[in-house]
């Protein structure tokens, strides 16, 4: 058993967000003691800036808190809790790794993550009400209530940024498609994607591709039956060797030390 770091924490996330939840498993990895505070899409901007000032615009989760200190990002938390809780490191002391670890993390975080979010949205914009149960999933009472009355804005404000409509989709699924074939080479050819250990890079991965999978160790299991498009969607890949790993690493390493 690890030290338990204890100063007073705060994470603010969004509970099914897989950045959320790279920085979240991070912290549990580290045995490090931190309070959880679940804030609704919309009004996150408002939420942090009134408890974060020094937090950077654009606004965004996860964000952790410490005393004065404000850490934003998943990588950056990473970095951070790695630094200030040394046991069980999720980076590398060798400059040659830890430049591949981070260059990798980089393209699941830039690539990776930002495809699937887009033909993710594609799919669930179409069923709101299922979107709001996902945004509401353990947030403050009134969540569901500023959902509903928010999202033609925040629905508008998605389709915008992530570019989710018809004509860009075909091609991030390509793109996509072609990622997930560089992470299936690599989790044929190694038993860890950086080094011989457990490290972010492997964390990032499962996080990130977490909700094609739903493992049973995630914190947040899907709150309602997912839309059947998206399902097929995952099902389309679910016999990838990237999909398997992801199972295996939340079997093996996201429990605390």
């Amino acid at each position: 058993m690890g030290k338990a770091w204890n100063p007073a924490m705060k994470l603010y996330q969004f509970p099914i967000s897989h950045y959320c939840e790279k920085a979240r498993w991070a912290l549990q990895f580290k045995n490090a003691r931190f309070q959880q505070v679940n804030i609704p899409p919309g009004l996150h901007n408002f939420i942090i800036k009134r408890n974060a000032p020094a937090a950077l615009d654009p606004i965004t989760v996860p964000l952790l808190i410490k005393g004065s200190e404000v850490i934003q990002g998943s990588g950056e938390i990473i970095s951070y809790i790695d630094r200030v809780i040394p046991e069980y490191p999720l980076g590398f002391k060798n400059k040659n790794l830890q430049k591949e670890a981070l260059d990798l993390e980089y393209f699941l975080d830039e690539t990776v993550a930002t495809l699937f979010r887009s033909l993710a949205y594609n799919i669930f914009l179409k069923d709101r009400k299922t979107l709001i149960q996902f945004w509401s999933t353990d947030g403050p009472i009134y969540t569901r209530t500023w959902l509903t009355l928010a999202m033609p804005f925040i629905g508008r404000a998605i389709r915008q940024m992530y570019q989710t409509d018809s004509i860009y989709i075909e091609g991030y699924k390509k793109q996509f498609s072609t990622a997930l074939d560089r992470l299936d080479t690599l989790c044929e050819s190694k038993t860890f994607l950086v080094g011989d250990r457990f490290s972010r890079a492997d964390l990032t991965m499962a996080a990130i591709l977490a909700p094609m999978v739903f493992p049973k160790e995630h914190p947040y299991p899907s709150p309602v039956p997912l839309p059947d498009e998206f399902q097929q969607f995952c099902n389309d890949h679910a016999q990838r060797p990237v999909l398997t790993r992801i199972a295996e690493l939340y079997r093996q390493y996201r429990q605390s030390h």
